[in-house]
């Protein structure tokens, strides 16, 4: 099972090269700047992508995929039998081709990333192996003095968890070297463990996920992932931590070498209240709520924003989801125009609903408001704003590239994306201000897509409460075109969006996006196909589409990476 891709070093000096090794070498199609949304192969946005049937390709080449801030944390408090995840300043990457999924296979690891994982894991280590309950967990044995057979155990069991798969012969030897060098230096057997500990934690097998196959099938490019493979890319997806003792000896015994037991270990996954963790991560990613915590706004102009209703915002959104798409399995394009939400006394004071204490309760707005759904929610609307305005161009940017899957390229290097009001005259909306866009027609192609769709949310102002005129005193007018139909302001925009076969198809593709970690290839266009009429057909409900993505070719096959 030794992997020739990562190294066994018990140190922390391979993480460098390794991370360089992965960055454009094993992740596949890492282009685009981040937060862009590339084009999908073929052409087109989602929906719209011809394949053909008879030359779909081969699949992705496998990758190194190094766990993110949220995941080590998880991993850490479930190996080391934490209460809570165990608070750690890591080095977080950024994402590539609009999600962090992607980028965590195409990015390096610097020194004070090395550094501060080092710090992180010595420290969780520390803590735990200072409990006696947990350091029992952890090892299994506690003798009085070295042993041998204890030691193996332990490095047995808990590599294999750590590692996502059982140690080599060769590795074992290594680390039980360690521990009784360390004992032979004085240590006892409590403080051996807690250093082999340490050190298997602070291998890129840990921080690393390995998805890069078997042998090729007979007569075939490609080939399947290995059963722990497998496990591991079931727990992230699901539970966003590393594979319960319960996956792993289900890669063991085989059963996940085949679509049946890789459904049954999904179904036990999906069912349990911890997926509420892996669909928290996804929306996280597809949605971008890290921004929520990094974007800058004006404290004069909007002195409400904390950091407790930052925190608010995000939870929201999270909830939204989680009420649609595990507590009631319902249509998940429910999320664009429904007046259904949750919030705290908090968020509810910036929407003006009544709500009490820092707990969220699930509130009805009523239908003859403007706020409904997903695109009125603080968190989607403030993101996209400047730091003192709101900015319709980037809140109709997101629509089209993150909800439709729409490609709008970046703007030429040096252009000035500010326009400035006319000197000397009588104020004028943002809509007429924005109307100059279209008459240059290099800006017209892309400004066309995005202008009208943002403007729908003009009476939202940069903290998204609502408003009936601008800043400069104007009555706001909210109606205009999207893809040929007209709307009147957001909560019609969301209702055509919750109709779209577009953005159906789009909230499809960046599913299989962010399960598959990499931009898709003709082949994955074909799985993305059969899923979105699968999705569509089973009333767009979550737990199908990813059922019915994890039981297909594209989560069971991949081209071997070449040494």
């Amino acid at each position: 099972m030794k992997n020739k891709w990562l190294p066994s070093s018990a140190g922390f000096a391979a993480l460098l090269a390794i991370g360089v090794g992965c960055t454009g070498d094993i992740g596949p199609n890492a282009g685009g700047p981040p937060g862009s949304m590339p084009t999908p192969p073929g052409g087109g946005g989602a929906g719209g992508t011809t394949v053909d049937p008879m030359n779909i390709g081969d699949p992705a080449a496998g990758q190194l995929r190094r766990l993110n801030a949220a995941q080590f944390g998880r991993s850490l408090q479930d190996l080391l039998h934490g209460s809570a995840a165990t608070p750690a300043v890591v080095e977080d990457f950024p994402a590539n081709s609009g999600l962090k999924a992607i980028g965590a296979s195409t990015n390096s690891v610097t020194q004070l990333g090395v550094e501060q994982y080092e710090t992180a894991i010595n420290a969780a280590v520390d803590a735990a192996f200072a409990d006696p309950a947990r350091r029992m967990a952890i090892v299994g044995c506690a003798p009085a003095a070295w042993d041998d057979a204890c030691a193996q155990m332990f490095l047995q069991n808990f590599g294999t968890s750590a590692w996502r798969r059982p140690l080599a012969a060769d590795e074992l030897a290594r680390y039980m070297k360690l521990g009784q060098d360390e004992t032979a230096a004085g240590a006892t057997f409590a403080d051996a463990t807690k250093a082999m500990a340490s050190a298997l934690l602070q291998s890129p097998n840990f921080l690393y996920r390995v998805e890069l196959g078997s042998a090729p099938l007979a007569g075939k490019n490609f080939s399947h992932y290995t059963g722990y493979e497998t496990a591991t890319r079931l727990s992230f997806l699901f539970w966003s931590t590393t594979p319960d003792t319960q996956l792993l000896s289900a890669a063991k015994s085989g059963s996940l070498d085949a679509p049946a037991g890789i459904a049954k270990e999904a179904q036990r996954l999906l069912s349990s209240p911890r997926a509420v963790d892996g669909l928290d991560e996804l929306i996280d990613d597809v949605m971008g709520l890290d921004a929520v915590f990094l974007m800058a706004k004006d404290p004069k102009v909007y002195p409400q924003l904390t950091p407790t209703l930052r925190q608010a915002m995000r939870t929201e959104v999270l909830k939204m989801f989680e009420d649609v798409a595990l507590t009631r399995d319902g249509d998940m394009m429910e999320v664009f125009d429904t007046n259904k939400t949750f919030v705290n006394q908090e968020l509810g004071k910036l929407y003006g609903i009544t709500a009490t204490g820092t707990d969220f309760t699930a509130v009805q707005h009523a239908a003859e408001q403007p706020r409904a759904g997903l695109l009125t929610t603080a968190a989607i609307l403030t993101v996209q704003d400047k730091v003192y305005q709101t900015s319709p161009t980037r809140r109709g940017a997101f629509v089209r590239r993150v909800l439709t899957c729409d490609h709008i390229p970046d703007p030429p290097a040096g252009v000035n994306t500010n326009i400035d009001p006319p000197a000397g005259g009588a104020p004028i909306s943002r809509k007429q201000l924005l109307s100059s866009h279209v008459k240059d027609a290099s800006c017209a192609v892309c400004h066309t897509m995005m202008d009208p769709v943002g403007l729908a949310f003009e009476n939202f102002d940069g903290m998204s409460v609502y408003r009936t005129k601008d800043e400069n005193g104007l009555a706001i007018d909210p109606s205009g075109m999207m893809d040929g139909k007209s709307f009147a302001g957001a909560r019609e925009l969301g209702t055509l969006l919750r109709q779209s076969t577009k953005a159906r198809d789009c909230l499809t593709r960046n599913v299989y996006r962010f399960a598959m970690g990499h931009v898709e290839n003709s082949y994955d266009d074909a799985q993305i196909n059969k899923l979105s009429a699968s999705f569509a057909a089973g009333g767009q409900k979550f737990k199908t589409l990813v059922m019915n993505m994890i039981s297909g070719d594209g989560f069971m096959n991949v081209l071997p990476t070449k040494n």
